[in-house]
């Protein structure tokens, strides 16, 4: 029996065969990043024989699988790119920490006559720091670094980075250089799993793909758990890809529970916040709303920077603590939105700016959140942000708070709010605790089952084994993602064939 005629059936015909054979199962790829390949969701390597008969089939597939499917990219994780991880989370600490600081003593001497002419740099240094040798340190080359923190660094990269944050007079350069980088490679023991996010993944296999990733029509971005070099503003690498393709769609899909309630102290000191908080169950809700609302206003400013309408989608995922969820938001997270909503609102001289407002008043959490919330909880299964939780609703406005005392100015407002009924600054969260100490690798929680010891200053850990009261037992091993040393990709032997390697980063 002679081979059978394909090319001969009508276009039409070969085009749903080929729509049969690339649409996997549940309609999804998943990214390896360990590979630099895609998978099926269950791990195992896609098919692409079909692709390889002929060059006419090769070209007429071409990319067709990542049109038929989504692509679903998870945090990277592995033994070999931890310690990266660590000290590129670090360095990007210190570098938002030196231009924070810098940018809120500008603003402090800020011609407030005409408040869009600061003074000069120099000027600054001469106000602020009178007593300091300014040319000691290169300020100038540290806010004008152009880094980005979505960008999975090489090892040379975080080390220049550190040279530069940690450089003083140019005689001592090689003693502070030194220091510096031994300051971020001593701080963290070795005992954390600190990974880069779902949103790097995805950014590097676009840059991989130059002419392939116009065929891409959906992504899923799932921020499963905390990653490093604030992931709540890597939303903003998606843009250009979005701008070049427009029939592109994303949603980034963040666990409050996995990662952003995980915040609830900086990621650098998780592990102290663990043994040193009097009840470790409890959610700091104070900490937890901030970084919930830098999440929430990333969202919100995307649009004025490129963002095309329509393309880009930010999830908040409430499981398995949907209800817990819903009680946060309709009780705290409301409340301290509408908290910063009477601040703002509060009626102030003219001498007052928008800069005081936000730099003195403590119930000022970011300047897009009280709206951005509103319009989720106004409308929480489409638009911008979404979830799949109830987020609650204003119990009253903050027109109608301001009414009460009208002639009270945002001090006032600020120090009464303090008494303000309807929430706790913290909450018991059962099983707390055993979702924190996911994040110890296995050496180091058979060392430490209760988790990371205190520094003492005798050198000795101090006891305080814990008991964990959890109604959420953790999983059984690594976690999901992470079995085979990455997340979200397995660790499979790679296809010894060139040409079906080449079509498989196609599809």
């Amino acid at each position: 029996m002679g081979a059978f005629p394909f090319l001969e059936l009508p276009r039409e015909l070969r085009d749903q065969i080929y729509i049969q054979y690339f649409t996997a199962p549940d309609k999804t790829y998943v990214y390896d990043f360990h590979s630099k390949k895609l998978r099926l969701s269950d791990k195992t390597p896609i098919s692409v024989g079909l692709a390889l008969t002929c060059k006419t089939v090769n070209h007429e597939t071409r990319g067709m699988g990542l049109r038929l499917n989504t692509i679903t990219f998870y945090p990277i994780y592995s033994d070999e790119l931890r310690a990266l991880a660590s000290r590129f989370g670090q360095a990007m600490y210190h570098l938002k920490g030196t231009i924070t600081s810098t940018l809120s003593t500008i603003s402090s001497v800020m011609n407030y006559n005409n408040p869009h002419e600061p003074r000069p740099l120099t000027r600054l240094k001469e106000l602020v720091y009178p007593d300091r040798n300014f040319e000691d340190w290169n300020l100038e080359s540290i806010l004008s670094m152009d880094v980005d923190p979505w960008r999975i660094p090489t090892e040379s990269e975080v080390e220049n980075l550190v040279a530069i944050l940690f450089k003083a007079k140019e005689e001592a350069r090689g003693k502070k250089y030194t220091e510096g980088l031994d300051y971020l490679y001593a701080w963290h023991p070795d005992h954390g799993k600190y990974r880069f996010s779902a949103a790097s993944a995805a950014i590097y296999f676009l840059r991989s793909i130059p002419d392939q990733r116009r065929h891409m029509r959906n992504m899923v971005i799932c921020e499963d758990r905390r990653s490093v070099a604030y992931p709540e503003w890597h939303g903003r690498g998606l843009v250009p890809f979005c701008q070049e393709n427009p029939a592109l769609r994303i949603t980034r899909r963040v666990s409050l529970w996995g990662n952003i309630f995980r915040h609830d102290m900086d990621e650098r000191h998780w592990q102290y916040q663990v043994c040193t908080r009097n009840a470790i169950n409890k959610l700091s809700l104070d900490r937890a709303t901030t970084v919930l609302a830098a999440w929430i206003a990333e969202a919100g400013i995307l649009p004025s920077i490129g963002m095309p309408t329509g393309q880009y989608t930010l999830f908040l995922d409430g499981d398995p603590l949907s209800e817990k969820t819903s009680e946060i938001f309709g009780g705290y997270i409301q409340r301290a939105a509408l908290l910063q909503d009477v601040i703002v609102k509060a009626p102030r001289g003219a001498d007052w700016t928008f800069i005081q407002v936000h730099r003195y008043m403590d119930h000022f959490i970011s300047e897009l959140f009280p709206q951005m919330l509103k319009d989720l909880s106004d409308n929480p299964r489409s638009g911008l942000i979404q979830c799949n939780f109830d987020p609650g609703q204003r119990s009253v406005s903050a027109e109608e708070i301001l009414a009460t005392h009208p002639e009270w100015d945002p001090y006032d407002w600020d120090e009464d709010l303090w008494n303000w009924p309807g929430g706790e600054e913290e909450t018991i969260v059962p099983g707390l605790t055993a979702m924190q100490m996911e994040d110890m690798v296995d050496s180091f929680r058979e060392l430490y089952p209760n988790g990371p010891p205190l520094r003492c200053q005798s050198g000795d850990p101090p006891d305080w084994a814990v008991e964990v009261d959890s109604d959420i037992e953790p999983d059984e091993g690594e976690d999901q993602n992470e079995g085979d040393g990455t997340d979200g990709g397995g660790d499979h032997d790679s296809d010894s064939n060139d040409e079906a390697d080449a079509h498989e980063a196609d599809v």
